[in-house]
């Protein structure tokens, strides 16, 4: 709120902010008394001043073309503010937009894992791709996986049992969280435990090194290195 009233007062520099903030040091330590005769009636008049200020009516009058998550959020936390707290209610709304955001993530992470199709191979890759046949799964792992996507990788563990190998391609994975990383350690402890193949291609410096602390060392190189490796192991010839 003070930042806000500071850039429409005409504050440019973080200077706007230090001189308020000293100001308000000021009352604190013995210049309150000063502030006294100021009448509560004009304090409230600037508050409703400020109030008015400070909302985005532009926001409002399009908030009707937001989705209907977004628009209860924020409508909850106005009305939290006004009839609650306003640190409560920031608060609350903060928490209730990042899950919202951890599942628009972890949505677009589970449509991005690829356990049927092979989209976004080359003509090599994908002739290795068609030489494996229905033996392979390819399962592809695609952003910063979080604990989001742990549920949906779990999920697919019961797939596994229909393949002979199990390819794991993190080559588009920059990072892996612990939940996550622990999903596709029990992804690849079942397919071990059916006598399931596992490879596990792409992993950068960082992804590699957080596999190789739990352990999962069924680390091959590129993607188009493992799936030459898959196509040798079902076809020999």
């Amino acid at each position: 709120m003070r930042t806000v009233i500071n850039i429409k007062s005409g504050g440019r520099t973080p200077i706007s902010g230090m001189a308020h903030s000293v100001f308000l040091l000021v009352l604190l330590l013995g210049a309150g008394p000063l502030a006294e005769s100021i009448p509560e009636a004009l304090l409230a008049g600037i508050l409703i001043k400020v109030g008015l200020d400070i909302i985005d009516w532009g926001f409002l009058l399009r908030a009707h073309r937001l989705s209907i998550k977004t628009a209860l959020v924020m409508w909850g936390v106005l009305l939290m503010t006004v009839f609650w707290d306003l640190i409560g209610a920031v608060l609350v709304g903060m928490f209730v937009a990042n899950l919202l955001t951890i599942e628009s993530i972890t949505t677009h992470q589970l449509e991005s894992m690829n356990s049927e199709h092979s989209s976004q191979l080359d003509q090599e890759e994908q002739h290795l791709f068609d030489r494996c046949g229905d033996a392979l799964m390819l399962f592809r792992l695609e952003g910063p996986l979080s604990f989001g996507a742990a549920k949906g990788i779990s999920e697919r563990m019961t797939q596994i049992r229909q393949y002979k190998i199990l390819l794991l391609d993190v080559t588009d994975v920059p990072h892996l969280g612990i939940t996550a990383t622990l999903a596709i350690e029990r992804m690849v402890e079942e397919a071990e435990h059916h006598e399931r193949q596992v490879l596990i291609a792409g992993a950068n410096a960082k992804v590699k090194a957080r596999l190789e602390q739990f352990r999962i060392h069924e680390l091959t190189g590129s993607r188009r290195e493992a799936l030459a490796h898959a196509a040798q192991e079902l076809d020999p010839n």
